[in-house]
């Protein structure tokens, strides 16, 4: 998720309906995927899963149930 990670409301209610492991940020998710694909186009990843590892290397995510168990 992006910005609507934000809503701690939102965060629990998406864990507890859907029962899926949740993660949140970068709040700029939208910026973020728009460059990675770009990148991608023009071979600087060499697939979707390096550019993923990367992202999430690069932006603080937070699993929803870690902080929810706090």
């Amino acid at each position: 998720m992006g910005g609507g990670c934000q809503d701690k409301f939102l965060d629990r209610l998406l864990v507890e309906v859907t029962g899926k492991e949740v993660y949140a940020g970068p709040v700029e998710a939208t910026a973020i995927g728009n460059i990675m694909a770009q990148m991608l186009r023009d071979d600087v990843f060499e697939d979707l899963k390096e550019a993923r590892r990367v992202v999430a290397k690069s932006f603080e995510v937070k699993r929803i149930a870690d902080e929810m168990d706090e």
